[in-house]
């Protein structure tokens, strides 16, 4: 028990210290979600995990819920609609097939992120290995009590274009590998059809997968590819891409 209570009491010391470091100027909205990316990450590096990259569809979500929670007053994982964490994070764009959340509220940001790592769930939801994007929102109550979200995805793609050039087509698109991991094999499956393997180099910015058109495909519709990621020795649908025919 009192190994336990050493543990948390670092754990808090070693936050808070990650919250000052950060604070020393004036913050604003967007300066508030780095602290927050910047601490968790710190955190799940001291626990020998990898880094989490940023994700815009995460934010937007999490932004929106956060707002949202406020106008309600109260904290909930689902929405007016009742849509969870995984159709909202879709709706705002999102491509990763899994997706989690953590909410809380507070009277600052440290004492949010102190709170979920004492507790059990949101601490292993902090800690998911899985997770290798995120985004953050937060909103204020009218009386300056902040209301925390973030959401985690395991996506690791992003920026997708596709060319269809007659019998050829060309998807491309940026892996997400955070440093420190070595690079990934990806494949995409289309219709049952998988293309590749393709070994994704360290520092490269763009991907690209060539393979022949399927038919039929028409100009306008809208295809399910699903983006294949192995490594450690296993094989992960990563992502579910919308991909519209050109």
């Amino acid at each position: 028990m009192m190994l336990q209570k050493n543990i948390v009491l670092l754990m808090v010391s070693f936050i808070s210290q990650t919250v000052i470091n950060a604070t020393d100027f004036s913050v604003s909205d967007t300066d508030a979600i780095d602290i927050v990316l910047s601490a968790i990450n710190r955190i799940r590096i001291s626990e020998g995990l990898h880094a989490l990259v940023y994700e815009e569809p995460s934010s937007h979500a999490a932004t929106l819920h956060a707002e949202e929670l406020v106008r309600r007053k109260l904290l909930s994982h689902r929405n007016l609609n009742g849509e969870r964490v995984a159709e909202r994070y879709r709706f705002a764009g999102g491509t990763g097939t899994k997706a989690g959340e953590n909410l809380g509220a507070g009277d600052s940001i440290e004492s949010i992120l102190v709170g979920w790592m004492k507790s059990p769930s949101h601490r292993s939801n902090l800690l998911n290995p899985e997770w290798y994007r995120i985004g953050c929102g937060q909103a204020q109550t009218d009386k300056g009590r902040i209301v925390l979200v973030a959401i985690f995805s395991n996506s690791r793609w992003k920026n997708s274009s596709l060319e269809i050039n007659g019998e050829i087509a060309v998807l491309k698109g940026q892996l997400v590998s955070p440093e420190g991991i070595p690079p990934p094999t990806v494949s995409i499956m289309i219709g049952g059809n998988e293309t590749g393997p393709i070994l994704a180099g360290l520092g490269v910015k763009q991907t690209t997968f060539i393979f022949p058109t399927p038919r039929p495909w028409r100009e306008g519709s809208v295809i399910p590819i699903f983006l294949l990621v192995t490594e450690f020795g296993f094989t992960e649908q990563a992502d579910l891409l919308l991909v519209k025919i050109p």
